[in-house]
Order: structure tokens, then C-alpha cells, then sequence
């Protein structure tokens, strides 16, 4: 009995984990939003939001969500910088 609970269970898992990833989308800065943060405020959890080589003068904040913001071509030409903030980054809950 134990064998058929934990497979129900694993079944249960898969089935919540496709149905996040079917919703995802990918939202691209500057394309799609000229902020990195405009994008943030768009996304849903399990969104990805890809950030093109450049500077961007602001702070973000990602507001409890569960997202993943990427460089596409890496930390050295993708910066995020503010003169004013002391945190650029806020992971609130």
C-alpha cells in the first residue's frame, strides 16, 4: 500500500509541475518592456525574463514572485545600477 501512495503522490508532483511550466512565459527586456522592473511587474510565477546587454539605471524589486530574470549574454554586459538606492535588489514575500 505504501508503493501506491507514494505513486499517486509522484503522479500528483508531475502533474502540478507541467501544468506550471505550460504557463510560463518569456517576457523580454527591452522588447517587450523598456524596465527591468516593468517586466517584473507583468510576470506570474514560473515566468522567465530575459535581459538584453546593457545598463539599466533602476532598482527591482520582485515582489514575492516566483520568476527567474537571466542576462542573455552574461554578467559583463548586463549591468543594473542606481546612484541613489542603496539595495538594487529586493526579494520580498
Amino acid at each position: 500500500m505504501k508503493n501506491w501512495n507514494f505513486l499517486r503522490q509522484l503522479v500528483l508532483c508531475l502533474v502540478l509541475l507541467s501544468s506550471v511550466s505550460v504557463n510560463a512565459a518569456t517576457i523580454s527586456v527591452p522588447t517587450d518592456y523598456t524596465t527591468i522592473q516593468g517586466a517584473i511587474d507583468a510576470s506570474q510565477n514560473g515566468d522567465v525574463i530575459l535581459v538584453s546587454p546593457g545598463t539599466y539605471v533602476e532598482t527591482i524589486n520582485f515582489l514575492g514572485k516566483s520568476i527567474h530574470v537571466q542576462s542573455l549574454d552574461g554578467p559583463l554586459t548586463t549591468v543594473i545600477t542606481n546612484s541613489d538606492a542603496i539595495d538594487l535588489v529586493e526579494f520580498s514575500n
